[in-house]
């Protein structure tokens, strides 16, 4: 299995979200339609998605990347 898949399933299930029933890309496409990992509709997500982008770009800058 490849590194990435591991990695993410690893991930999924410490947040109790894995499914061994499922392939990774079904679970993805069910976490993109999840309410509980979206950005509200409109100015106000708009917003929160370009602070969330600051915040991580300026992170990145402290670590060297």
């Amino acid at each position: 299995m490849p590194r990435i898949t591991v990695e993410m399933n690893e991930i999924l299930a410490a947040q109790g979200l894995a499914d061994s029933t499922k392939t990774m890309g079904e679970i993805m496409q069910a976490l993109n339609k999840d309410e509980r990992f979206l950005y509200p509709k409109g100015d106000e997500g708009r917003q929160m998605i370009i602070e969330d982008f600051r915040i991580e770009n300026q992170s990145k800058a402290k670590a060297g990347r």
